[in-house]
């Protein structure tokens, strides 16, 4: 049941004429971004992995690759009434021990954290504008396996 609203959901973003090549594969090209030398973010690579979430009537997806301090990103979520999608590199803060995404056209914010069990939990803040009014990035992702 996991897999088949997994893949639903991608068939619904993917109908609307939206790519999701790179969410499917782990392997997302490495960032050319500078990483701030003031924060010390682990050495270790915990995030990079593709996690899924699924719920009663939406489900969503994020592939993520670690690189110290920067955590590039590709998302998607759907619903019947609503998807959504979103890419793009967020920066450790260490004050907080989360990856922080600053959506550029709405200043929405997406906190990246690992849970002691392996799941992924996002947590989005304001109103983002890349995904419709009924669904959202927020919630905690299982990492596939």
């Amino acid at each position: 049941m996991k897999h088949l609203l997994t893949a639903s959901i991608l068939s619904i973003v993917v109908s609307l004429g939206l790519s999701l090549s790179s969410c499917q594969n782990p392997k997302l090209s490495e960032s050319s971004g500078s990483v701030s030398t003031d924060t010390k973010a682990t050495e270790t690579d915990v995030f990079s992995g593709t996690y899924d979430r699924e719920g009663p009537n939406e489900a969503g997806t994020f592939t993520l690759v670690q690189n110290k301090n920067t955590l590039r990103f590709e998302g998607a979520i759907g619903s019947p009434n609503c998807t959504g999608q979103i890419n793009g590199e967020a920066n450790f803060l260490v004050e907080k021990g989360v990856f922080l995404y600053t959506e550029s056209e709405s200043g929405c914010q997406l906190e990246f954290r690992k849970l002691e069990n392996g799941t992924l939990s996002v947590v989005e803040k304001g109103i983002c504008t890349s995904h419709g009014m009924s669904c959202s990035f927020a919630g905690e992702y299982s990492p596939q396996s």
